[in-house]
């Protein structure tokens, strides 16, 4: 047990600060930036932190095989590719964490502090109670560690009229009435995925989880949720150290569960 830790330890004195998008390749139109990013890496080796960013993503992948919908030349739509080896997979979900507190720190910038910024479990970005982010990670693991992780970003910028099959939409031009430069956007947030990345790397994971718990969407409250068609009340009261969301459902029975197990009635 002792040389496991003492390895991790080494591991992770060797990782360096990863400069996000650094390296960038723009492509005016593509399917999808995460379908881009796993493409690009399997033709040719890229530095850690590239970013894959486009202005017109046509068909945008959502968690569990959802659609992420977005204007050209409207939203900040993009893929970061990192190599977390010195991450231990059961630690994968602080990928999950910093990336939403990058994106929330990101969001509250732009809008100068005037809004209340939250983290929804588990991929989602929420002003006013709507939705103005998403992302979408995903690893490829080989020998019991993370091989590469791409790290898909949506951010609704300046587009206003949303497809009514999207629950609670919005953007920052809706909320701020103004908008937002969208190579300024991008510019702000690969600033934030440098500072979470490396308090990962500094080990900071008492940090880094409970700024998350901080920011989390209706910790602490009261609310309905469905599982199995069925709806129940329950009182989010954190994150497990696996990624699952916890949910007191009495006095005395807090449950877990795994994305796509419960679902938020709002």
């Amino acid at each position: 047990m002792n040389i496991l830790k003492i390895n991790n330890t080494l591991k992770h004195s060797f990782v360096k600060t990863i400069n996000f998008g650094e390296n960038t390749i723009f492509l005016p139109k593509v399917d999808s930036t995460n379908l881009e990013a796993w493409r690009q890496v399997k033709e040719r080796e890229l530095s850690n932190g590239t970013m894959i960013w486009t202005s017109n993503q046509y068909e945008g992948k959502g968690a569990a095989n959802s659609i992420w919908s977005s204007d050209a030349e409207k939203n900040l739509t993009l893929s970061f590719i990192i190599y977390p080896d010195f991450l231990e997979i059961e630690h994968q979900f602080y990928l999950n964490m910093l990336t939403s507190l990058a994106i929330r720190e990101t969001i509250e910038q732009l809008l100068e502090n005037k809004s209340k910024v939250y983290i929804k479990w588990p991929n989602d970005i929420i002003v006013n109670n709507g939705k103005v982010s998403g992302m979408l990670i995903e690893n490829s693991i080989y020998d019991s560690s993370i091989k590469t992780t791409i790290i898909g970003i949506g951010i609704n910028v300046n587009q206003t009229i949303f497809p009514e099959n999207i629950k609670n939409p919005t953007s920052l031009k809706l909320i701020s009435n103004k908008e937002t430069e969208i190579f300024h956007c991008a510019s702000v947030l690969c600033n934030n995925m440098k500072k979470w990345h490396s308090k990962l790397t500094e080990q900071k994971y008492s940090q880094i989880n409970q700024s998350y718990h901080n920011h989390l969407y209706l910790i602490n409250q009261e609310n309905e949720f469905i599982k199995d068609n069925k709806v129940f009340k329950g009182i989010i009261t954190g994150i497990s150290e696996h990624g699952k969301l916890k949910i007191q459902t009495s006095e005395k029975n807090v449950s877990e569960f795994a994305f796509k197990e419960v679902e938020y009635l709002l």
